[in-house]
Parts: C-alpha cells; sequence; structure tokens
C-alpha cells in the first residue's frame, strides 16, 4: 500500500500529519480537555487521554506514513483529526473515522476532509469502497456522512461498546 503524505491541501484548511512533541502533545490535549463531555459522547478513547503524555503515544503513531491518520488545521490551530481508521488491502477497501471541534463545527470542515481523504483512498491506494461507522444517536457525524455522498447501508445492532454500553452502529459507504 502506498504511504500517505504529511500534508493534503484544502481550500481553508489541510490535513497533516503533526510531529509528536510534547509540546504539540499538549496542544492537542488541551483541545480534548476543553470538550472533554462532549468528545467521550461517541469516543470511547477521550477517557484514556487524562494528561498530554497520554496524548503522545497517538502522535507518534499518527506520524508514521504507513498510517492515514490526519490531523485537520486550519490557520494553525487544530480542528479535529480525520483517518483511515481501518484500511483491507486485500478487499480494497477502508473505513473513515473523525471528530471536529465544537468551535469548527457548522462550517463544511469534516465533510471536505472527509472528501479530502477519500479521493487518496479511491485514487492512490487504490480502494472499491470505504465505509464511515456512526453511532445511531450521532446525527451531526450522520449529516457529515450524507453531505459527503455516502449512502446509508444499515444498522449494525449492538456493534460496539461505548462506555460498558452496547451501541447501534449506522453504516454509510461509498463505491468507487
Amino acid at each position: 500500500m502506498a504511504e500517505f503524505p504529511p500534508v493534503m491541501k484544502a481550500d481553508d484548511f489541510q490535513l497533516e500529519k503533526i510531529a509528536p512533541t510534547f509540546e504539540n502533545a499538549r496542544t492537542v490535549f488541551t483541545l480534548i480537555d476543553g470538550q472533554r463531555e462532549y468528545l467521550a459522547q461517541w469516543l470511547n478513547w477521550v477517557k484514556f487521554v487524562k494528561t498530554p503524555e497520554d496524548e503522545y503515544p497517538a502522535l507518534v503513531k499518527g506520524f508514521d506514513t504507513k498510517k492515514g491518520s490526519y490531523f485537520i488545521t486550519q490557520n494553525g490551530a487544530i480542528r479535529g483529526s480525520v483517518s483511515f481508521v481501518e484500511l483491507n488491502e486485500a478487499d480494497k477497501r477502508g473505513e473513515i473515522g473523525y471528530w471536529l471541534s465544537r468551535d469548527a463545527m457548522g462550517q463544511g470542515i469534516m465533510t471536505r476532509a472527509v472528501g479530502v481523504l477519500e479521493l487518496y483512498g479511491f485514487d492512490v491506494l487504490g480502494l472499491n469502497r470505504i465505509e464511515i461507522h456512526v453511532d445511531t444517536e450521532n446525527l451531526p457525524s450522520q449529516a457529515v456522512a450524507r453531505r459527503a455522498g455516502y449512502a446509508r447501508e444499515g444498522v449494525l445492532r449492538k456493534f460496539m461498546m461505548l462506555h460498558g454500553v452496547p451501541r447501534d452502529i449506522v453504516v454509510f459507504a461509498k463505491t468507487k
């Protein structure tokens, strides 16, 4: 599989692999910590990020050019993240996951960020199918998938655990 570039540019933001420094870990931690309750509604990993040091290993992992993990930056500020959370080279499919800071919502940033990563997946990685999995109650993330042109394919019942509770997931997909 091809390597991921350090930066992918869009009109008013970019997808960027952030260097794994403790200063950057502190910046990302501060963003997450400032909206912990909001993000934790949908993301299990938030409870494990209690200090900047907890965020550092994620920066190291995401900086790897073999990983499709990016931060969304705009005017020098981190706004969120979009990543291939799963890539299956043999079956030529992937799954995109994302989160966005509350202050960046309503600007179409995430819809366009998904589009940038999707284009790379189809055109460079040669994927035939990309999925987005969203909690059935996470209406803003479902709206992102719809606006990005993904078709709702169905619900996976009790597909994942969120804070010890089984959750249903809506599967959205786009094919090449």
